[in-house]
């Protein structure tokens, strides 16, 4: 993403300053919710086959 981010800022000539961290912090913020939605994505589908109970063991 921050390669990405990297790339976009130098093929546009002439931008302000201030462009080149925010593109960072856009990047930055964007991988955090790909991997959020990823991990969310992965805990549904373990409870949905079972493989994490929300309940306790109860022995029977």
């Amino acid at each position: 993403m921050l390669l990405a981010a990297g790339l976009i800022a130098a093929v546009k000539p002439r931008r302000p300053y201030w462009i080149y961290p925010a593109l960072a912090l856009v990047a930055v913020l964007v991988a955090l919710e790909a991997n959020a939605l990823r991990v969310a994505g992965i805990a549904l589908t373990l409870e949905h086959l079972g493989g994490i109970s929300p309940a306790p063991l109860t022995g029977l």
